[in-house]
């Protein structure tokens, strides 16, 4: 576990990699990995708080499968909405 780095306020982080194609198909590899992660980090920590990219992947509906509780947060900003829509719908 070298990645779970120590962070202010007695918290630890495990930091995502950004553009890694892989990982964005759920794969039964990338699922496998997902799991094993989970079991090694259950153990070490009471919550486990994730936060997903904007949007509805395999990749994160799987991931969220396997939690006790989900929190989702929504913006109604229309800036922060993935896909460009014209002024007259928003």
């Amino acid at each position: 576990m070298d990645a779970v780095l120590p962070a202010p306020g007695g918290f630890s982080v495990l930091l995502a990699g950004s553009g890694m194609v892989e990982y964005s198909r759920l794969t039964p590899e990338v699922r496998d990995k997902l799991l094993a992660g989970g079991k090694q980090l259950r153990p070490l920590f009471d919550h486990i708080l994730l936060d997903t990219g904007a949007g509805i992947s395999d990749v994160v509906l799987f991931t969220i499968s396997l939690a006790d509780e989900v929190l989702v947060v929504a913006t109604p900003e229309p800036t922060r909405w993935p896909t460009p829509m014209p002024p007259s719908r928003c």
